[in-house]
């Protein structure tokens, strides 16, 4: 009877200590000690007993190594995790995070869809999705995927500049004013100015230049310094110079 209950109750000690390692771990992360996170889980990994022990670890391993941009390292737990568990979907969705920070868009892509496809359902996932399918300008696809964040959240703030950024990308000005417009209510403080370049690039395109003038001053005042930007603004001041001639 006794070995009957410790073998029924075996899968949640072992399930116990790896979330105390875990929590131990993220106490360590917050205090910005990630050496020291990263340490105990590489002591504690060759004890671990079970599948799911390792791939929990080696997961969050990874998501340590990447915010110490040991890229390299990071996807190689990644990848271990998958060889372990291959239809969970943690793992998957850490790859696609992680083609995503390195630009390497199409693999972000298909990390994404795999996770997705194994029952990911966070927000996060179709949002980076989306946003890897703007970087490959797939963007009928990447408008697809905002639908389904907004569906879910219409506050989302960059889901709603991204479908701005994505109509205007396509020629469609008009339409991408309103995203730009309600973006600049729900974005942080430190992207309001790149919000206001882009905004004032798609009022040029429609020939208004005075208030692309004033959001694309409004822009480069706050540190926007990228080239369209500026040379959007060359461009409205000569054709405003050109049409008081």
């Amino acid at each position: 009877m006794k070995l009957y209950m410790f073998i029924l109750f075996f899968p949640i000690l072992v399930f116990s200590q790896t979330i105390n390692i875990l929590e131990l771990v993220e106490q360590k992360e917050k205090l910005g000690k990630i050496d020291t996170a990263i340490r105990i889980i590489s002591e504690n990994l060759p004890k671990a007993n079970s599948k799911f022990s390792v791939y929990k670890m080696l997961v969050k391993r990874g998501y340590l190594y990447m915010s110490k941009n040991n890229n390299l390292d990071a996807e190689l737990d990644f990848e271990k995790a998958i060889q372990i568990i291959p239809d969970s979907n943690q793992a998957y969705t850490a790859k696609g995070y992680l083609y995503l920070k390195l630009g390497r868009f199409f693999y972000s892509v298909e990390n994404f869809d795999k996770a997705i496809a194994n029952g990911n359902k966070d927000i996060s996932a179709f949002f980076c999705r989306a946003h890897a399918l703007w970087d490959i300008k797939d963007y009928e696809k990447a408008m697809s995927e905002i639908n389904k964040v907004l569906l879910s959240d219409k506050n989302h703030p960059d889901a709603n500049y991204l479908k701005g950024r994505i109509y205007a990308r396509t020629g469609r000005y008009k339409e991408a004013l309103p995203w730009y417009n309600l973006a600049l209510y729900l974005q942080p403080q430190y992207k309001i100015a790149e919000v206001y370049g882009y905004r004032g690039i798609a009022l040029a395109a429609l020939g208004e230049f005075d208030k692309a003038e004033e959001d694309l001053q409004k822009s480069i005042d706050g540190g926007m310094q990228r080239d369209e930007i500026t040379f959007a603004m060359t461009e409205v001041q000569r054709k405003k110079y050109m049409k008081g001639k």
